[in-house]
């Protein structure tokens, strides 16, 4: 692997699975505050059927 290959991958799926704004209706976005990944998650809402949780 290398950059170029790495890049190309992640334009893909993006591409593929919308980025930061998944065209998705009734999921549920959950995410605790302790978890050091959280801020990598979907942390507003996106929609009304498409919440954005954050468990304290």
């Amino acid at each position: 692997y290398n950059a170029q290959t790495l890049d190309k991958s992640v334009r893909r799926t993006n591409v593929m699975y919308g980025a930061d704004s998944p065209d998705v209706t009734n999921v549920i976005f959950t995410n605790g505050d302790v978890d050091p990944w959280h801020a990598l998650g979907v942390l507003e809402d996106l929609s009304k059927k498409s919440p954005a949780i954050l468990v304290k």
